[in-house]
């Protein structure tokens, strides 16, 4: 190789490269420096270049260097020697760039360097040579270590670095483009630069090159506008990073093509933005169905060509769900597999997966393999209509639960499936098992919510007739007790009081399942917020009064701005809130509807000296069905749930402050009442 090919293969390596702030601090070293120096980049972050790699007494040569650096000039080929982490003084050539700020005040100061001790090394032993008259031999010596050590970088490089001649043909091709690309050297030098590149590609990249010619940079990365892929010998092609460098020696033009293979890189990135969007799309649904569907059309949008999904049923026998196919043309021997009746106890495609819950993968699928699964010849020739060239299976399980499994098939003659498909595979088919897993849950939980439904239907029908028969009986019965019966009229009372609770929990049963079904009626107006407090109060007064409990209203003084509310609901939330209060007051207490208004919405609250609520409880108690442990008194814990469903429907908030053995108070609010051209609109 020729000694003055140096520079452009230079140019082409991943060399030392320093980036330091203004200031001088070390921001970051990329791997050649942390290879050739020692340290990691976070070990010296921040510190000052010329404190850490700079020999004792050469502090002030190489802060001047960088002084002369930050006032704009550019210092290419300077030679510095710094001092690695085992203390081992190295001499590197430099080339420095200052890049300017956003403000146009100087910004990042970007170094990159080249070990050249061996270099500088030789030609120091050379120079002790001429004083003995053998400086020539020495030089010779040198230059052939030097292209020694050059030819063995450039061979032994990972990535490929090919040179071309001015009409960019190829002169050298090292191992790493071999390996890259499965040609061997022989094979390509001398050829066009073009048989590496996908046609599409050739014309664009020709004119890439030619552009390079001509312009004054000398190095330009390819790709900047135009993605760049490399085709291998087997005619596969992959993703691919390269940069190209030109220099003029004796005349003649030289093109050096530094070129990456970016494959991994690529697919984790493809991976990581797909399983992206199997998680928003696997979220948006929560339809057992339709779930099904969109794991089959992930699938074969981007890992497969046909999927087959089975599933086991809550009773251990298994059933095909889905079935999909990339090409419309086969979607008929698709839907034909779906409903092909499959026996379970033969061998079949998924049958090995299905019982022992490990993934599969067949590489190459051969007719005889698929014959060996076939069910008959109807079966047989199915299978042979989708053209597998080669598949996976993967379980699909929840909760250490085998729930299924997913098969994803390859038609095409150039890929086979391997380690890296499973493990996206089995990504995908855990995503795909948890949201199928919450599909059947929501199924479960609707169907169980219906026949909740059904039944407080019947319950509260089939109770309302005999409590209403109950209801009449009492009072039949009160007219015939005479008032001096004090033991009959208490047990009239009882009864009279049993139908009353009776007949409210039936109706609270009832109010939430219309609210769970968004039925829950309005008729809103405009109303004062007074008479309201006080309907509700004089309903509540006997049951306070039994309890020796005073019931106290406290308006605010000045009038109030009327509400916009349906006053029957709002009416029921007060009882709500005021019955509540009264049952856990002990007796002798006080239970207090103080309003005051506010800047765009009126403050309700109910306020007693009962016992409190503990901390822990008070994200509870609006809960449905939730009670207190020591609750006293019936009920089923529905009242609050029904209030803040209420207070919610009005545009309102509801929420509770309590400390124990200081009592509790419920607070509210409700929007007022905007008359036309109030808004101002």
């Amino acid at each position: 190789m020729r000694p003055d090919l140096l520079p452009v293969i230079l140019e082409t390596l991943d060399a030392i490269v320093v980036v330091l702030d203004p200031e001088g601090r070390i921001v970051v070293l990329n791997g050649g420096a942390e290879q050739v120096s020692g340290y990691t980049s976070e070990e010296v972050e921040g510190r000052r270049f010329w404190e850490v790699f700079t020999p004792d007494g050469e502090a002030p040569d190489a802060r001047g260097i960088f002084e002369r650096i930050l006032a704009g000039h550019d210092l290419d080929g300077h030679e510095h020697d710094w001092v690695d982490a085992d203390g081992v003084c190295r001499t590197i050539s430099w080339r420095t760039r200052a890049l300017e700020g956003s403000g146009g005040e100087a910004g990042l100061i970007v170094a990159t360097g080249l070990d050249v001790t061996a270099l500088r090394g030789a030609e120091n032993h050379a120079a002790s040579f001429a004083a003995e008259g053998l400086a020539q031999d020495a030089r010779i010596e040198a230059l052939e270590a030097s292209e020694r050590k050059l030819s063995g970088i450039v061979s032994l490089a990972p990535d490929a670095i090919i040179f071309t001649d001015a009409k960019q043909t190829i002169t050298l091709f090292n191992e790493g483009a071999e390996r890259i690309f499965g040609h061997t050297a022989s094979e390509v030098v001398g050829r066009p630069l073009g048989v590496l590149l996908p046609e599409r590609f050739r014309t664009i990249h020709r004119e890439h090159v030619v552009g390079v010619g001509q312009s004054p940079v000398q190095a330009r990365k390819m790709g900047e506008r135009h993605e760049i892929s490399g085709l291998r010998k087997d005619g596969v092609e992959f993703p691919a990073e390269a940069s190209i460098v030109k220099l003029d020696l004796s005349g003649e033009r030289i093109y050096a093509v530094l070129l990456r293979d970016v494959s991994e890189r690529v697919r984790a990135q493809e991976t990581q933005r797909f399983l992206a969007e199997v998680g928003e799309v696997l979220a948006s649904s929560l339809d057992y169905d339709e779930t099904l569907r969109s794991v089959a059309r992930l699938s074969v949008r981007s890992l497969a060509d046909f999927c087959i999904i089975d599933r086991v049923k809550d009773d251990g026998s298994i059933e095909r769900v889905e079935v999909a196919h990339r090409d419309p043309a086969r979607s008929d021997a698709a839907e034909a597999l779906l409903r092909f009746p499959l026996d379970r106890r033969r061998r079949h495609l998924m049958g090995r997966v299905l019982v022992g819950g490990e993934p599969e993968v067949y590489e190459d699928v051969s007719d005889e393999h698929l014959a060996s699964l076939a069910q008959g010849a109807e079966h047989r020739s199915l299978l042979q209509a989708l053209e597998c060239r080669s598949y996976m299976v993967i379980p699909l399980q929840v909760r250490n639960r085998l729930t299924g499994a997913v098969l994803l098939g390859s038609t095409e003659p150039g890929r086979r499936y391997g380690e890296d498909d499973l493990a996206l595979a089995i990504d995908l088919a855990r995503r795909a098992a948890l949201a199928m897993d919450n599909a059947r849950l929501y199924r479960d939980i609707k169907k169980a919510l219906r026949g909740r439904d059904e039944v407080l239907g019947a319950v509260s029908h089939d109770l309302g007739n005999p409590l209403q028969a109950i209801a009449i009986a009492a009072q039949a019965l009160e007219k015939s007790v005479a008032e001096t019966d004090t033991k009959g009229r208490y047990y009239l009372d009882a009864l009279a009081r049993s139908v009353e609770l009776m007949e409210r929990l039936i109706r609270d049963l009832l109010e939430v399942r219309r609210m769970e079904a968004g039925f829950l009626s309005m008729d809103r107006a405009c109303h004062s917020i007074e008479p309201l407090v006080t309907a509700a109060l004089e309903v509540l007064e006997p049951l306070a009064a039994v309890k020796s409990i005073r019931l106290v209203a406290e308006p605010p003084a000045g009038g109030l701005r009327p509400v916009d509310v349906d006053p029957d609901r709002v009416v029921q939330v007060l009882s709500n809130l005021v019955g509540n209060a009264v049952k856990h007051t002990p007796g002798g207490g006080e239970v207090a509807v103080r309003i005051r208004p506010e800047v765009e919405e009126i403050l309700v609250s109910v306020e007693d000296t009962g016992p409190g609520i503990p901390e822990e409880d008070l994200s509870l108690i609006f809960q449905p069905f939730w009670r207190a442990r020591k609750s006293p008194g019936g009920g089923i814990g529905l009242g609050l749930s029904i209030a803040r469903e209420i207070v919610h429907s009005h545009g309102g908030r509801i929420w509770a402050e309590s400390e124990l053995g200081r009592g509790s108070a419920f607070h509210f609010t409700l929007p007022y009442h905007t008359a036309p051209g109030e808004d101002g609109e």
